[in-house]
């Protein structure tokens, strides 16, 4: 289910001076997807301006992509030593690579992101 609604959406870029190429649903349903997926919402009942300035900048930035807000890595990188004449190449396993983070989107749901331990280390709830 897309959070916010197509009029919030178009108001949200109108009075930004943005516009979309792609269907406003469409984009709503991705960012909704990538909301879930990296603060683990799930529940249709969350409002709040900062959630929806988050949802619309998120929708915004899937009509870039979709490689924007789920970006696709390989898992491995070519690296290469040179020392003098030798050379050497191997593969190392990307683990340090990290996924799409929008300094906006995470600042916009700091609120929605909580820190006790006894939950987990950045367990993430809503409206506590």
């Amino acid at each position: 289910m897309a959070y916010g609604t197509d009029i919030e959406f178009a108001a949200y870029l109108s009075a930004r001076g943005l516009t979309v190429a792609g269907v406003p649903a469409v984009l709503r349903q991705l960012a909704s997807d990538y909301l879930d997926a990296t603060y683990c919402f799930g529940s249709g009942d969350v409002t709040g301006a900062n959630f929806l300035a988050a949802l619309y900048r998120a929708a915004y930035l899937a009509d870039g992509g979709t490689t924007v807000l789920f970006p696709v890595t390989t898992g491995a990188r070519v690296k290469r030593q040179k020392v003098d004449v030798i050379e050497r190449e191997f593969f190392d396993d990307g683990a340090d690579s990290t996924g799409f983070i929008d300094p906006v989107i995470n600042g916009l749901m700091r609120d929605f992101l909580c820190g006790d331990v006894s939950k987990g280390l950045f367990f993430q709830s809503v409206g506590t």
